[in-house]
């Protein structure tokens, strides 16, 4: 058996990003789990950004409830990001929101900002988007659950989470969008039914923004990162502890 709810879609590569393509896998992959859910959008915001992805990180880094969102919940992170950002926008003849920090996190490295600020982007009020668990359009976890990652999948949503290839303690976002079984595996109704089902799953599929990852030899090897599979021990191995998990939206075919 084979699942894959982004069948349709080419994945977002954050390489051709005009606004921090280093640092924006956040706002790119909540862009196309976002699309691959059914969700939309007001294109008509930043004109001048032609990219749903740049409209995002741009968002993040400049929306006040956002902002206000950061300083609240993160003061210390907020604090050394607007240094650090204020700075080399000097530097470097730019707006803050435009430079790229390599000492501070920025709002769209940190999931919980991250989650807040794309639920507001689709349309969503402030109010509405305090509680990480109940958002409407994604929800955050400091967990990663893998039977709720397959039950999601089979209901078509897209996961968000974060691996750390390189074993060095970064994150890096990524979608889970689908997998691949083998002939034991029987579709579950519910978690204790897919935890009894997680050994037949063969390999997870992933949409990567930033391309094919050559696990062997530690290196992206594609620019392309659209469907690519990977072993569910290899998976499990280099995932980090959240995940953003999606409703789907009104776009969504029934």
């Amino acid at each position: 058996m084979k699942v894959n709810v982004s069948e349709g879609f080419a994945n977002y590569s954050q390489r051709n990003n005009v606004v921090i393509p280093n640092s924006s896998c956040g706002p790119t992959n909540m862009i196309q789990a976002l699309e691959y859910s059914g969700w939309q959008w007001d294109n008509n915001i930043y004109p001048e950004l032609k990219q749903p992805e740049d409209k995002l990180t741009k968002f993040t880094r400049t929306n006040p409830d956002v902002l206000e969102y950061f300083e609240k919940n993160y003061p210390v992170y907020y604090k050394n990001w607007r240094a650090e950002a204020n700075r080399l926008a000097i530097k470097q003849g730019k707006e803050y929101w435009q430079v790229e920090c390599i000492d501070a996190y920025s709002p769209n490295e940190l999931h919980d900002v991250m989650s807040y600020a794309t639920n507001l982007f689709v349309g969503f009020k402030p109010e509405e988007c305090k509680k990480a668990s109940t958002r409407p359009v994604t929800r955050f976890y400091c967990s990663f659950t893998e039977s709720n990652v397959v039950l999601s999948l089979l209901g078509k949503r897209p996961v968000v989470s974060s691996v750390d290839p390189f074993k060095r303690g970064g994150g890096h976002y990524i979608t889970i969008v689908g997998f691949v079984t083998n002939d034991d595996f029987v579709v579950p109704k519910n978690e204790e039914e897919a935890k009894a089902q997680l050994k037949n799953i063969k390999e997870y599929i992933i949409d990567n923004t930033y391309g094919k990852f050559d696990f062997v030899n530690k290196k992206y090897v594609a620019v392309s990162g659209n469907d690519e599979h990977i072993e569910r021990s290899k998976l499990l191995d280099i995932v980090k502890s959240v995940s953003h998990y999606f409703s789907l939206g009104p776009a969504t075919c029934c």
